[in-house]
Parts: structure tokens; sequence; C-alpha cells
């Protein structure tokens, strides 16, 4: 399934299956700017993503993911927590509603609370799940505290813009450097540096969307060099630039007050 043809054929017969009203279902999660949604298939294989869901798994278009699995797409600990929510949905044929989840895509630190519902055909087969989801406001860091972690990733949730050495996170946390790294890996699947780089671009993201700051003003306030790495580094994960990111939005999500 790797042409885009072959990908629109295979969501058109399943949300046949589900419903004549899927297809408007489908175009009503795309005009929602807070909500994350997708559908998939009993093979755990996308069906559909919305423009949001894409955004902040940083992919250009829902065909990036069509036909695929969440496993597929982000890291081991999140695509499997992903897994087993529909499994469990599955198996039960009961939704699962207001469920926290704090491994993000997007590494936000801020949860999600998600629902996911079975799908089913006309003959009542269950033929997938559907899930949406959206962020909390305010992070609930409890589950932070029980890893040692926590005073770092305070430190980099808090100073965004700023650049924090390993010596100073590790210390924060009464680690070496390395055995600091080690549990960080371990936890995120990923380095500091990485998992900092995706803080500063959720910062630009929402910048981009709810004020008319310039994108110089934009990566200087998000901690970039300048505007030209922030650029890069947007374009890189997101696959549009900065500028064309915001007029994907223009309209659609209401403005923050500038002081």
């Amino acid at each position: 399934m790797n042409s885009k043809k072959a990908k629109l054929e295979f969501q058109r017969k399943f949300l046949e299956r589900a419903g004549q009203n899927f297809m408007h279902v489908k175009r009503m999660m795309d005009a929602l700017p807070n909500v994350g949604f997708y559908i998939k298939d009993v093979n755990d294989r996308i069906v559909t993503l919305n423009v949001r869901n894409c955004e902040i798994s940083a992919l250009k278009d829902e065909f990036d993911a069509i036909g695929r699995k969440s496993s597929d797409l982000f890291p081991e600990r999140i695509g499997q927590e992903c897994l087993a929510r529909d499994a469990l949905v599955r198996k039960t044929g009961k939704p699962v509603v207001g469920g926290i989840n704090y491994a993000t895509v997007d590494r936000s630190p801020n949860p999600t609370i998600y629902s996911v519902f079975p799908l089913h055909d006309s003959a009542g087969n269950l033929i997938g799940t559907m899930c949406g989801f959206y962020y909390t406001e305010k992070a609930d860091s409890s589950h932070l505290d029980r890893t040692k972690l926590q005073p770092a990733l305070v430190r980099m949730t808090q100073h965004v813009g700023e650049t924090s050495s390993l010596e100073t996170l590790a210390r924060l946390t009464n680690l070496s450097v390395t055995h600091f790294r080690r549990i960080f890996m371990d936890t995120f699947k990923e380095t500091p540096a990485k998992y900092a780089l995706r803080l500063r671009l959720n910062r630009a993201r929402d910048m981009l969307e709810t004020t008319d700051y310039t994108v110089a003003a934009i990566a200087l306030e998000a901690g970039f060099f300048d505007q030209s790495h922030f650029v890069k580094a947007f374009q890189r994960i997101y696959r549009l630039t900065p500028t064309n990111y915001r007029k994907r939005h223009a309209g659609i999500r209401p403005k923050k007050e500038e002081v």
C-alpha cells in the first residue's frame, strides 16, 4: 500500500463499512483545531488521521500514516501504549473514556485526555477503533515525581528558550552525567538534546498558531540561534515552513492576547 491511490481506496472501503456518515465525521474532525483524531482497522492499521493529529505526529499529511501502525511511526514506548489501548477496546468491546496519557508523541509537558471507541459495521461486526484526544491546560506532574528525572524535566519545560547543559540537568537530579543520560534515554527513547528541541518546536508551533509575532521573533523566543536555524529545524520535523504552517491555521484558532 505505497501509492496514494491505494491508500485512498483502503480508506474509502473502510469508511463505507463504517457508515455513510463517517466521511462527514472525518471532515468535521479535520476542522477542529485542538482535537487529535484517528481511526484504525482491526489489524491496527491507520485508516485516517485528522490535520491536528498529523501536526502532533510530525506528519506532512495522513498519507504518511495510512496503512501503517502506531509502532511504525512512534518511539517504542509510545507506539506500544497506543496499540495496547486499541487492543483493549477491541477485546472488551467497551470504550475507554477520559483516559490520561503522559507519553505524548510531541513530548508535550502536558498530558492528553483521550477516549477510544469500538467501531462496528451495519451488521454489528467489529471493524476497528477510533480515538479522539486533546491536551490539558496544565500538566499533572505527579506521575513524574516517581522518577529521578523530575527536577531536570521541570527545568527543561519551564525554561524552553534556554539551553541547559547535561551537567546542569544531571546535577539537578543528583546523578552523574552518564547515569542521567542513560535513564533519560531509557525513559524517552531519545537524547535530552532531542527532547529539548521538540519542546522548543512545540513552543514555536503554539506561537505560530496564536500570535502575530514574526518568524524571526518566534525563533528567538523559542530558543533557536537565529531564524535560519529555526526554519530548518521546523521544516525537518513538520515538513512545512513556519510561514506555511501559520497559513494553514489562519482564521482557525483564536489568538491569545499579547502583552
